[in-house]
Order: C-alpha cells, then structure tokens, then sequence
C-alpha cells in the first residue's frame, strides 16, 4: 500500500428510518450527517431500496478505505419489532455485499489483506466501549454519545450523527 495515501474511513449508524454518517481522513473528522427517509411512507421495501441507493451513493462518494457499521443486535433496545429488524439485515447486508463486490474487482495482484473497501462491524457495545461510554440505559447512551461529540468538537448532532461519528472514532481508538 502507498504510505502517502489519504486513508479514509466512512461510518454509519444505520437505522430504519435515518442513518447517520461520518468521515475521517487518516484519522481525523472532517464531516458528518445524516441520511433522512423517516418522510417515506411508503411501502417498506420501496423506501428500503431508496435507503440503499443512497447509502451507496455515499460510499461511491467518498470512496472510503475503510467502511465501519453498527452491527443490528436482534432484540435489543428498540428493535423488537420484526419488520425494523428485517429491514436493518437486508441493509447491512447489502452494503455489506457490495463492499464483497468491489473487492472482488479488485486485481489479483495486489498483496494479500489488502482490499478496495475493508469493511467492519461493531455492536453498540463495543463500539461504546472503545470512546468511553460506559452507561447502560439506551436513553442514556444517547445522551452521552451526543454528549461526548458536543464535547469534542462542540458541534451540535442528534444522536445519530452523534453515533456515527462514535462508531468511527471507535475503529480509530482501536486500531490507530
């Protein structure tokens, strides 16, 4: 690999609804959002394949190195209801299958380990656990994720930006 090279890193919070996302820059923030569908009314699936295009539109945008995502944990929290928690697999997974794709592109002679895309997962705990969040109550963890990113870089985020920019200091605080 170039040891000159940008790396960048793209995070996301993915939900049924909003996905927040971030981007650094060889460790460092330089942005975030969100993608917002909670306005879609529409069928589940139809607004699923809008999320997905949008959600790869970012990545195609920003051509990330490395890709972390919240990894959906069947039962916990709010996600009870089965229909968020098909949607949330279906879109992981999606994302998950295209960043297989572009690496599967990628020549055959690069070294081994190195990908278009290195693609990761955290649960919210673990994540958590890396920035320091040690409380329990997801109300809470909300709260202290907003908390911590207004603390930091004194911007104002709802919490899945919050979240999202979390997740992506979470792969940095772990692997530099």
């Amino acid at each position: 690999m170039n040891e000159n090279k940008e790396v960048t890193l793209l995070s996301l919070d993915t939900s049924s609804t909003k996905t927040g996302w971030a981007v650094f820059k060889n460790g460092i923030y330089k942005e975030s959002g969100v993608l917002d569908w909670s306005h879609i009314k529409d069928n589940t699936e139809d607004r699923l394949q809008i999320m997905y295009i949008d959600i790869i539109q970012h990545i195609q945008k920003y051509e990330p190195d490395i890709l972390v995502i919240e990894k959906d944990i069947v039962g916990s929290g709010k996600r009870q209801n089965m229909s968020t928690i098909n949607t949330l697999v279906k879109l992981i997974g999606g994302v998950w299958a295209y960043c297989i794709q572009l690496n599967m592109d990628t020549p055959m002679n690069f070294p081994a380990g190195e990908f278009n895309i290195f693609y990761v997962e955290y649960t919210p705990s673990e994540w958590r656990s890396l920035v320091g969040i040690t409380v329990r109550k997801r109300e809470d963890c909300k709260a202290a994720s907003i908390k911590r990113i207004k603390d930091i870089y004194n911007i104002d985020v709802d919490d899945n930006e919050a979240d999202a920019i979390n997740i992506g200091e979470a792969y940095i605080n772990e692997w530099g």
